[in-house]
């Protein structure tokens, strides 16, 4: 009888054991449903900087027809790629080869004209204006 004693102990152990694996299983299940929910949600950092600190214009009075030069500065603290997009009202605009640089050519209709910018990474976005004015003598206003 003693053998027979001596085979029930390892059954116990392995029922014993059962839980131990299970309550692992559940901690394992958890890590990976955590990890995979942050690598599919993002948290912007809260120190995370993205300001647009110039918009610069080469010319603010022109012609019909005459191209301005624009040019945007940012400072950005974060990791990811910002994105320049350029829009205007009128008129038609040119992106340069370079990314913070385009070209603006005035339209035949006079009067203010808006061009803006605005640097984007996904999250943040920083937006700039600049006026310009569109007459048939550029900078000199014939009437004053």
């Amino acid at each position: 009888m003693a053998e027979k004693d001596e085979k029930k102990t390892p059954k116990s152990d392995k029922k014993a054991a059962t839980p131990k694996r299970f309550v692992w299983l559940l901690i394992a299940f958890a890590i990976m449903f955590i990890a995979c929910d942050s690598a599919t949600s993002p948290t912007p950092s809260s120190n995370s900087v993205l300001n647009i600190t110039s918009f610069l214009a080469n010319q603010t009075e022109v012609t019909p027809g005459e191209v301005v030069l624009l040019m945007v500065d940012y400072e950005y603290s974060g990791s990811d790629t910002v994105e320049i997009q350029w829009s205007s009202n009128q008129g038609k605009l040119i992106h340069t080869e370079y990314e913070n640089c385009a070209q603006w050519t005035a339209p035949e209709v006079y009067g203010y004209h808006t061009l803006s910018v605005s640097a984007s990474d996904g999250v943040y976005t920083s937006q700039a204006y600049i006026r310009v004015r569109v007459s048939d003598s550029g900078g000199i206003d014939p009437h004053n």
